[in-house]
């Protein structure tokens, strides 16, 4: 059985020290298509697969300022994002029991 979810969000407030005021940035927006996929291989085993950020959008929730001003009295900054561009899910679900014919599908 096939999957997809997109998700999308506004970009988020943050604080640039170099601009008056608090919290008067805005980040980029944010983007991410997920894709997954379940298969029922056996009666009592289910394989999974998922990858999330399919696009490989890079995605920026904020910025890290320095501590200290440069030569031209700005604070440089470094973008916040996510640690990896994607991210890739492998699962195997095995019900184990006498009875090689039971699973949790009736529980789910």
């Amino acid at each position: 059985m096939p999957g997809a979810t997109f998700s999308w969000n506004s970009g988020y407030a943050y604080d640039n020290p170099n601009l008056i005021g608090e919290m008067e940035s805005v980040s980029p927006n944010y983007a991410s298509l997920s894709l997954n996929w379940s298969y029922l291989w056996k009666q009592n085993l289910i394989v999974h697969l998922a990858c999330n950020n399919v696009l490989g959008r890079e995605n920026i929730f904020g910025f890290n300022y320095a501590s200290e001003m440069d030569a031209n009295g700005q604070f440089q900054s470094l973008p916040e994002g996510q640690s990896a561009a994607r991210f890739f899910f492998i699962g195997v679900f095995w019900t184990i029991s006498k009875n090689k014919e039971a699973n949790l599908l009736n529980n789910l």
